[in-house]
């Protein structure tokens, strides 16, 4: 299985929390394969894994923590119509790990 960076040139998703990035994580994630998160904050809108993908930010590995410090991984949703962070329905095998999902909480509802 193919291991991709989501901010390699080829990709470039914005950790800066300034961009959408959902379309890099997309590409990233392709064929299947394991899209490695590097610390940051990224906007994604309703992000589709596909079956058999592995999406892992570095925290999983053992580079800081999930609660602070500048090592932290975070995915953001996009703005405050942003559906889901991430989509797994229909999706199998799939791996979800090392990073933080901040939803809109505004939404107040199940999607959250």
């Amino acid at each position: 299985m193919k291991i991709n960076v989501v901010t390699d040139p080829q990709f470039g998703a914005d950790p800066t929390n300034t961009t959408d990035s959902t379309a890099a994580f997309a590409a990233a994630l392709a064929g299947p394969a394991v899209a490695i998160v590097p610390p940051g904050v990224y906007k994604i809108n309703n992000l589709a894994i596909p079956s058999g993908a592995s999406l892992v930010g570095y925290s999983a590995f053992g580079y800081g923590n999930s609660f602070g410090g500048s090592t932290q991984t975070i995915l953001v949703a996009l703005n405050s119509s942003t559906p889901r962070v991430l989509n797994v329905d229909g999706a199998s095998n799939v791996l979800l790990a090392g990073f933080q999902i901040d939803c809109d909480y505004g939404l107040n509802d199940v999607r959250n």
